[in-house]
């Protein structure tokens, strides 16, 4: 037990200071309050992490809590029971040759030839794959931003802006199960080695174009009843349900949105063989939409759809060529 607190010890200032060190190589100004590591219970928590470039915010965690089993490890599987998090803010950028996450810059080009590929790929057959559980997650307090340029980082300006979202989340929450190469048929099959159950909550959703500097979406509150995942060619949704949908704000006081609906319910939605779909019933409950036609072939709600920039469509095409 002495050695066990001894290592916590040790471990959580060596973390700290090893993450902080990593991010300043990468020009990122960054502080962690606190990692609390529990060896014997599988426990880590990461309290209060922040992030900077030249005093612009590029991501901020208030608390992370992952909770893991030790004992499947000896069959090659990971277990994580729990993870929640809370209080997170982060800035994603995409471009044509790099996404930048949280000020972290990771290079969009392929690395492995398809020679290494093949070879990759073969002794990945050859050997036994690792599986993996997860089990409740709940998120809290999301911001998530995301920027997407049809141009290379260098080039990027503001004509080249193709997509400027902010996601804000006040809680989503999975309670069940995610496995991934632990249904051996699965396994022995073409099909994707991942299977789910339970169910899945997201409340206070809001979507804002940047660009337009308005709301895309928002919704009080959406639910999904018994999730059930097995593999790509077998999913079934027992009931769908997404309340107080508003979409496409409006500036006009007397009508706020192009569309709207009080509740939208969903039975029995199944999804098989990739390419079929039914479905059970559908109920929508107060719907409304507000058309604006400006001309002869434009409508208001157009400006919604991201749209490439003539010139950089142009470039991209030469570049090509």
């Amino acid at each position: 037990m002495l050695i066990f607190t001894f290592v916590r010890i040790i471990l959580s200032p060596a973390i700290i200071y090893s993450s902080t060190s990593w991010l300043e190589k990468q020009g990122i100004q960054s502080s962690i309050e606190d990692i609390d590591l529990n060896i014997i219970d599988g426990s880590v928590s990461l309290i209060n992490a922040t992030g900077n470039k030249g005093g612009e915010p590029l991501f901020n965690i208030g608390r992370v809590d992952i909770y893991w089993r030790w004992l499947p490890l000896s069959e090659k599987t990971i277990v994580i029971t729990n993870v929640l998090l809370h209080h997170f803010q982060i800035n994603i950028e995409q471009y044509t040759d790099e996404i930048i996450i949280g000020g972290v810059t990771i290079p969009l080009t392929d690395a492995i030839g398809e020679n290494n590929t093949s070879v990759v790929l073969e002794q990945e057959k050859k050997t036994t794959p690792w599986a993996a559980s997860l089990g409740e997650v709940v998120f809290t307090e999301l911001d998530i931003c995301y920027l997407q340029h049809t141009s290379t980082h260098e080039t990027a300006t503001g004509e080249s802006k193709y997509i400027d979202y902010c996601v804000n989340l006040d809680e989503t929450t999975w309670g069940g199960t995610i496995s991934y190469a632990t249904d051996k048929t699965l396994l022995e099959s073409d099909d994707l080695a991942l299977t789910l159950t339970g169910d899945f909550a997201l409340n206070g959703l809001t979507v804002t174009d940047n660009k337009l500097n308005r709301v895309l979406l928002n919704s009080s509150s959406n639910t999904l009843d018994k999730v059930t995942f097995s593999g790509l060619n077998k999913i079934h949704i027992n009931k769908l349900i997404m309340n107080d949908l508003s979409a496409l704000k409006r500036e006009d006081e007397q009508h706020k949105d192009t569309v709207r609906f009080a509740q939208l319910t969903v039975h029995d939605i199944t999804f098989s063989d990739l390419n079929a779909l039914s479905i059970n019933d559908i109920t929508l409950d107060n719907p409304g939409v507000y058309l604006v036609k400006l001309k002869a072939e434009t409508w208001e709600h157009q400006q919604w759809t991201p749209q490439q920039n003539n010139n950089q469509t142009t470039e991209a095409s030469s570049a090509d060529n």
